[in-house]
């Protein structure tokens, strides 16, 4: 079997869901080897989950001023460069 023609025989994922309740998309773990997956592992994925919607959470935090609800200077200056590379 060539390496492209590789097949996943092992997936385990579980929702990227944010505070609010809304579902951002998936972590998972997949291989192709067959595994069998214990409820710890589900329970590491779960804290994974929750770290990365953490991490998440907190760059967006960052970008804004919470105090004038304005985005920060340095998020400010990369948006007007992202702005102006499209004129």
């Amino acid at each position: 079997m060539s390496s492209a023609a590789r097949y996943y025989r092992s997936y385990i994922g579980v929702p990227l869901t944010t505070p609010d309740g809304h579902d951002i998309g998936t972590l998972c773990a997949a291989d192709i080897i067959p595994r069998q997956h214990s409820n710890d592992k589900v329970e590491r994925m779960e804290q994974l989950e929750t770290l990365v919607i953490y991490e998440l959470e907190f760059r967006q935090q960052t970008k804004i001023d919470h105090l004038i609800g304005a985005l920060t200077r340095s998020v400010f200056s990369e948006e007007v460069q992202k702005a102006m590379a499209f004129i």
